[in-house]
């Protein structure tokens, strides 16, 4: 896959930096996918799937606040920071990293503390074990946001592989190390879901200290002597549609945990979010490929440079579907296998929600990489639209299907939702942009959308 795109390039200093940015983003994508999976298998194993389940229930409920903490700045840090670099306009990227940072942190903060006097005045909703578990969850909202804002800033400087550690790397490997060397000194000791989030919120502290020491040592000197420039009225603007397609994208990845969370019990939480786990694998690839490719896209569209674009696009689409169809086979094969022996037997019962979720996850790794194309180029609002329409439709067929058929009931609203919109975005992507994405499109059309560019 790699060799395959710095071929596209040539041999050119774009071309060298991005195969090591694609080399780096790999070895760290394996590296934060292998320890996801030992962080999921340790944790459904020492806490049990009743209490993996609160834990998930939880996390999920504070990641869905940090949507409106975030306000769609890391996306806009990103275009803009690549943007700003490309065109040496330091006073602008500083001001956008100021204005940013002092946003989402004031958000972040009041959104923790009203989350607070709302679990307070609610307390009779959630049980102990619940209550004890969200207190700290809360800890992570200005963590996880101003982290991911330095990520972001990272991968705009085209320092793509230093912009993922944080989340990728440091926080779970971090989590895992402190569980591990905790286990280690009490054997047999079944920890709580309140103890393990403490322990994740203490290793996101640590993480953005470190991602905020590597931003400064890596910041160009010329940003540091270049007075800011504020354009907030626009930066807000774009933030804005951008927070909006964040906020269904996260709708869409944790509507079936809260719902299955209200309506069956913390057991079947654990044994679906184990199946979640599994079929992520499926989309690995296409992670990789976003993370290293959206300074680039930015960069190639800013410059009207739409063939080589279109050319990027399709190659990185089939890489990704190459990637995703044997993983798919591994996981309906020996899916059974996998559950059983890497999580444990209580788990198996999530086997055919992992199959059903695997096929929707196929569907959005042939479709490459749609909602990023539209994002970097300015056209947010389509993608917007578009996710909005979908995370409506998923939370009505998680409201409907869940009572119902459960697991499977959430496995197919998460599947079916998910084929959609993808599918959708590639029309929308297509209309726009002239660049067809999906990976099996025939070569005619392929051939036609790169003379129409």
């Amino acid at each position: 896959m790699i060799n395959k795109i710095q071929a596209f390039l040539g041999r050119s200093a774009l071309s060298r930096e991005l195969s090591l940015n694609a080399m780096g983003s790999v070895l760290v994508k394996l590296g934060g996918t292998g320890l996801a999976l030992l962080l999921t298998m340790l944790l459904a194993r020492v806490m049990g799937a009743e209490g993996y389940g609160i834990y998930s229930y939880a996390l999920s409920l504070v990641l869905l606040l940090t949507v409106p903490a975030q306000l769609g700045l890391p996306n806009l840090l990103v275009r803009e920071t690549a943007k700003a670099q490309a065109n040496e306009d330091w006073q602008i990227m500083r001001g956008l990293w100021r204005w940013s940072t002092g946003l989402a942190g004031l958000l972040s903060v009041l959104i923790a503390a009203v989350a607070w006097a709302v679990l307070i005045v609610w307390a009779d909703s959630f049980n102990t074990e619940q209550r004890a578990t969200l207190v700290p969850a809360l800890l992570l909202i200005p963590f996880i946001t101003l982290g991911n804002l330095r990520d972001s800033a990272l991968r705009g400087l085209r320092h793509v592989v230093l912009g993922q550690l944080s989340e990728t790397v440091l926080r779970p490997g971090l989590l895992l190390i402190v569980l591990l060397i905790l286990g280690w000194v009490w054997q047999d000791y079944r920890f709580t879901s309140a103890q393990v989030m403490g322990v994740n919120c203490a290793a996101a502290g640590a993480a953005f200290v470190i991602i905020s020491f590597l931003l400064n040592r890596k910041t160009p000197s010329a940003f540091l002597d270049s007075p800011p420039c504020y354009h907030s009225g626009q930066w807000l603007r774009s933030a804005l549609p951008l927070a909006f397609v964040v906020g269904m994208f996260m709708i869409n990845q944790h509507v079936s945990v809260l719902i299955l969370g209200y309506v069956c019990t913390p057991t079947e939480v654990g044994v679906f979010k184990v199946a979640i786990s599994l079929s992520s694998v499926v989309i690995f690839a296409l992670q990789t490929i976003n993370a290293i490719l959206a300074p680039y896209y930015a960069r190639f569209y800013t410059q009207r440079d739409m063939q080589r674009l279109q050319r990027l696009v399709m190659l990185s689409s089939r890489a990704v579907l190459a990637f995703s169809l044997p993983v798919v086979a591994v996981l309906i094969i020996f899916g059974e296998w996998l559950l059983q022996h890497l999580f444990g037997h209580d788990y198996v019962l999530g086997y055919q929600a992992m199959v059903i979720l695997a096929l929707g996850q196929l569907v959005n790794a042939a479709s490459g990489s749609v909602a990023l194309l539209l994002n970097m180029t300015g056209h947010e609002r389509d993608t917007a639209k578009v996710i909005a329409l979908f995370a409506v439709l998923n939370v009505g067929l998680n409201t409907v299907l869940i009572p119902v058929l459960g697991l499977i009931g959430a496995a197919w609203a998460s599947a079916v939702s998910t084929t959609l919109w993808n599918l959708v975005l590639l029309w929308f992507v297509y209309r726009r942009l002239g660049v067809v994405s999906f990976a099996w499109a025939p070569s005619k059309i392929f051939s036609r959308s790169q003379s129409n560019s």
